[in-house]
Formats: structure tokens, C-alpha cells, sequence
């Protein structure tokens, strides 16, 4: 572009230092050229002014869209080092986004749930296919969190190589909440279901012991079993 610019500049200063040898009719066809120009230069500006307004439109967008998820967002160096996190995603952890890059995401890990989180990364690295895992996250303020990681690898370009987790990050507290009534409430059936097993069980062996006493006293058997 600079190099366009200072050719045109040259080009300008040597028509206008010939302007005194120059016909009238040379001299006016030049200054229809100037008008034509400027005219295709002042189009080629309102082109290039609409093109960035709407490259504008379409970054505000896709920052709507990429802060505002419903899922966490977050991209992971090699070593696990948080480098990107939308609002969502920092939200969920309870961290102002600037204050969580460059930080590990295995801090937020549950001690319990750190080698779920150590099988995950080394599974991607060797399938290089998506994969997903459950585990537990604990927020600043302590307060702790199921959810579940769906992770792919990427290499962008501009990384030199270096790979990358993108991975979202989705609250399944309430799932979980709902997985762990279900159980309790079947463990509750099943019980209730030994327990009537049981009494009808004990009901049939009182009903013979009756049958046996009545038999002993010369009467017919009072229940049939």
C-alpha cells in the first residue's frame, strides 16, 4: 500500500512539473483523470467502510456468542495452563476472567477427581478423538460442582506445532442431583421389596407350623401351602 502510494505521488509530481509544456487540451483531459480518480477512490473508501463495519458486526457477534454460551469455554496449553476462557466459563469458576489465565485448570480439580481429569488428557493424546469425562470442580469460594468435560486436540497455526485442549465445561449439578434421588429411591424399592419377600416367606412357614399343630390335634390343615 505505502509503495503504491509514493509510485502515484511520483507519478502526480512528474504531470505536474510537465503542467507549463503541457496543451490545453492534455492539461484538461489530466484533470478529468484527477476527478475520475478521486471519485474511484472515494467509492473504493465507501467500500472499505462498509467492509469494516460489518467485520465489526460479525467480531460483535461472534463474542456475544463465544462469551455469553451456556457453556464454559476454555483453551488449555500442553501443560494444562488455562490460555482463553469466555465469561461463562470463568463465571462458573468464580474468577474474574483476567485473573484466570495463565493459571492451572487442575486447580479447580477436586483432589479426588484429579487423576479422572490426568486419564482424560492422556486418552486425547493418544486417540487425538473427542473426549468427555464427569468429575468435580471446586470454585474460589469453595463451594463444589459436577460437571462435564467434552475436549478435543487442536494445533493451530500460529502455535508453532504446539498442541491445544478446547474443551467446554457444562454445570451437571442438578443431573447428578436427580441421578442420586433415582438411586436412593430404587435402593428404597428394593428394600421394600426384600422386606415383603421376607413376610411372605415367614407368613408361608407360620402357615405350616399351624397346619402341623393342627395336625397333631386330629384336624384338617386350615391353610393350603
Amino acid at each position: 500500500m505505502q509503495l503504491l502510494r509514493k509510485r502515484a505521488e511520483a507519478e502526480l509530481k512528474n504531470r505536474v512539473e510537465q503542467l507549463p509544456e503541457m496543451p490545453i487540451d492534455q492539461i484538461q483531459k489530466l484533470v478529468h483523470e484527477l476527478h475520475t480518480h478521486q471519485i474511484e477512490l472515494e467509492m473504493q473508501n465507501g467500500e472499505l467502510r462498509l467492509a469494516q463495519e460489518k467485520l465489526a458486526e460479525e467480531q460483535e457477534k461472534y463474542v456475544a456468542l463465544y462469551d455469553f454460551a451456556p457453556v464454559g469455554y476454555f483453551a488449555l496449553n500442553e501443560e494444562g495452563i488455562i490460555v482463553e476462557a469466555n465469561l461463562t466459563g470463568a463465571g462458573l469458576l468464580g474468577v474474574e476472567r483476567r485473573n484466570l489465565l495463565k493459571k492451572p485448570l487442575s486447580n479447580f480439580i477436586l483432589n479426588d477427581d484429579q487423576d479422572i481429569f490426568y486419564r482424560h488428557r492422556q486418552k486425547l493424546l493418544d486417540t487425538r478423538k473427542p473426549q468427555s469425562c464427569e468429575l468435580r470442580i471446586r470454585r474460589k469460594d469453595r463451594t463444589v460442582f459436577w460437571t462435564l468435560f467434552e475436549c478435543v486436540i487442536s494445533t493451530p497455526k500460529q502455535a508453532e506445532g504446539k498442541i491445544r485442549f478446547n474443551l467446554t465445561m457444562t454445570d451437571i449439578s442438578e443431573k447428578k442431583r436427580e441421578e442420586e434421588l433415582l438411586r436412593n429411591t430404587v435402593h428404597e424399592l428394593n428394600q421394600f421389596n426384600q422386606f415383603m419377600v421376607n413376610r411372605e416367606t415367614r407368613m408361608i412357614e407360620l402357615k405350616k407350623q399351624i397346619n402341623e399343630l393342627l395336625k397333631r390335634l386330629g384336624e384338617e390343615a386350615e391353610f393350603p401351602v
